[in-house]
């Protein structure tokens, strides 16, 4: 038996891929995890919750995803991914001000701060 590696361009995985993704965020508690890191960056009145924000990219880019238009190849299936951000949305989640203004942006780290 032999194993063959396709290396064409295509997206990485197919659709099984990212509801296997889903479900291993959702089983590990990484998206309960990331909710509570990510939370002082869920505004009051906000409908989409940061962590699912940055988990809906996360599983755009498994998919062979390059741009916030890709996110369409969630928003195609709200039976499988649930409600996905709009474009503007996301975008508004990783806003940054000014080249290498990073302020608005989650730092990621384990210095004891709460962040990741």
């Amino acid at each position: 038996m032999s194993t063959q590696v396709d290396t064409s361009a295509s997206g990485a995985m197919g659709q099984a891929g990212g509801v296997l993704l889903t479900d291993v965020v959702t089983a590990t508690g990484l998206g309960s995890q990331l909710s509570a890191a990510l939370a002082r960056w869920h505004k009051p009145m906000a409908v989409h919750d940061p962590a699912k924000v940055v988990t809906d990219l996360a599983v755009t880019l498994a998919l062979g995803g390059d741009c916030l238009a890709d996110l369409a190849l969630l928003r195609a299936e709200p039976g499988v991914y649930g409600r996905v951000a709009s474009d503007p949305m996301v975008g508004a989640h990783g806003k940054v001000e000014q080249p290498g203004d990073h302020a608005g942006l989650p730092q990621l780290g384990s210095d004891g701060s709460g962040d990741l």
